[in-house]
């Protein structure tokens, strides 16, 4: 009487639904709403599983690709299956490629049979080609699948190959700014020249990392006259490099600067690197001692001279003598009365840290009581020393310790320390790595040094003039603010 057709029927198309659970719900539910019973089954659709077979021919696992030389990557092989309506789906790098299938009379003789025959894949075999000419240095991944009607992978096989640019040969070199240099914040010009075998190559510059300019190609004879027999370059060639770098913005200090030749394949060909100091803190000074006299400090600090190092004196280890600079006195107290800044330097004969040792304690009371804004520094320059290793009496390990020494009994009684020496002495009778940690002192006669490691402050000449000294005196540089 409640239920007259207590029976119920519903029908849902499963046709295209391949490999899926689906959950069925019935709930019996009363006129207001309120379920009275439910429940829940799950079910499954399972399509058939088939059987095949693949083969690729090409490209074998690992080839390369010479491009631009190669236009096309040609991917061949086979694929039968007992599924008559199988596909075979082609991918380069995870992007489908278009593919062909063609008759292929050897597969259908030899394999096809025991799949169906030629009834479910009459044309067993599959073609694809994929553009590389423009592909440079990259590996690609091939992946072929074959895959039944319902979308079920039966096969699948991965390869990967790579194409490669020709590799180029060449020289560099960068002619400013040089290495280690000292520059200004401002305009800093980049120049030199690249001689390569590779035609439109390209010269890209950078700075701490990151790429600021594509460097303008210039003519230089000079360079293709050199290295024309050897890269092929010719009176049309332009090996040369120029750009310029705006530094106003940037931090004083270290920075790196690496100048990279690509082929037009954005392939490198040669690339170097360099270290270049922006200041905008370097000041003029001198180093003086007895020689000089008596030196007119007013007349001095007028030329625009901020410091001065000072001769303090030596010590002979083998005599047991300390011998104060005559002049050292009153150089301090002048120097203090004008406002010129005060650094000092101990001339050195020590073979290990035993004499170094020696010295510094007398260096230690022939400045007591007194300050100074520079580092004292151990000069170390005497052909005593220079001898001495040469022969064997002591090595550059030994030396280097002894200025070790120093360095750390100035800076435990409260000094800044350092040592001097000239650039051929630096980079043959110390081990100068060692000693970075205490301001470096470099001696170098010249205009422009080519000193290739870290120094604070430079004497760049030992004959300079000036109004107040009636004798020669050396220059120095100071980039670093003490």
């Amino acid at each position: 009487k409640n239920t007259p057709n207590a029976g119920f029927v519903a029908k849902y198309k499963i046709k295209d639904i391949y490999n899926k659970n689906l959950t069925v719900k019935i709930e019996q539910v009363s006129q207001f709403g309120k379920v009275i019973n439910s429940e829940t089954r799950t079910v499954s659709t399972v399509t058939p599983n088939y059987n095949g077979r693949m083969y690729i021919e090409s490209p074998t696992a690992g080839k390369k690709y010479s491009v631009p030389g190669t236009e096309e990557m040609k991917i061949q092989g086979w694929a039968v299956s007992t599924d008559p309506k199988a596909k075979v789906n082609v991918y380069v790098n995870g992007n489908l490629v278009t593919s062909t299938r063609t008759l292929r009379n050897d597969v259908n003789k030899l394999v096809s049979p025991e799949y169906g025959g030629t009834k479910n894949t009459p044309n067993a075999g599959f073609v694809a080609k994929y553009k590389i000419k423009d592909i440079y240095d990259k590996n690609l991944t091939v992946k072929i699948e074959q895959v039944s009607q319902f979308g079920k992978v039966i096969n699948s096989e991965t390869r990967t190959v790579s194409t490669e640019t020709p590799n180029y040969s060449g020289k560099m070199n960068i002619e400013t700014p040089i290495a280690n240099g000292l520059y200004p914040t401002g305009t800093l010009e980049i120049q030199g020249w690249v001689a390569t075998n590779a035609p439109s190559d390209k010269i890209y510059i950078y700075l701490d990392g990151k790429y600021i300019a594509t460097a303008e190609k210039r003519s230089r004879n000079d360079v293709v006259n050199i290295y024309k027999n050897q890269y092929g370059l010719t009176t049309a060639s332009k090996p040369g490099f120029y750009s310029k770098l705006n530094t106003s913005k940037l931090a004083e200090g270290n920075h790196t600067l690496r100048i990279v030749n690509y082929s037009s394949y954005d392939k490198i060909i040669q690339e170097k690197s360099i270290n270049i100091v922006i200041s905008n803190t370097r000041v003029s000074g001198i180093d003086v001692s007895h020689y000089q006299g008596d030196i007119n400090w007013a007349a001095v600090k007028s030329q625009g001279i901020s410091f001065a190092i000072l001769k303090i004196g030596e010590y002979r280890e083998s005599s047991g003598r300390v011998i104060a600079d005559s002049k050292f006195e009153r150089n301090y107290n002048e120097c203090k009365r004008y406002g010129i800044a005060v650094g000092g330097y101990f001339y050195s004969y020590e073979f290990n840290s035993t004499e170094a040792s020696h010295e510094a304690e007398k260096c230690l009371a022939l400045i007591s009581g007194k300050s100074f804004e520079l580092p004292i520094f151990l000069d170390l320059e005497d052909n005593i020393i220079i001898n001495a290793i040469n022969r064997g009496a002591t090595n550059v390990a030994n030396v280097t310790d002894g200025a070790l020494t120093f360095c750390n009994m100035l800076s435990s009684s409260g000094y800044k320390a350092g040592v001097y020496a000239n650039k051929y002495f630096l980079n043959n009778y110390l081990n100068t790595p060692a000693l970075e940690n205490y301001n470096i002192w470099l001696a170098h006669y010249t205009s422009v040094t080519d000193y290739a490691r870290k120094y604070d402050i430079w004497q760049y000449s030992s004959s300079g003039t000036l109004s107040g000294i009636s004798t020669y005196v050396d220059m120095d540089i100071c980039y670093r603010k003490y």
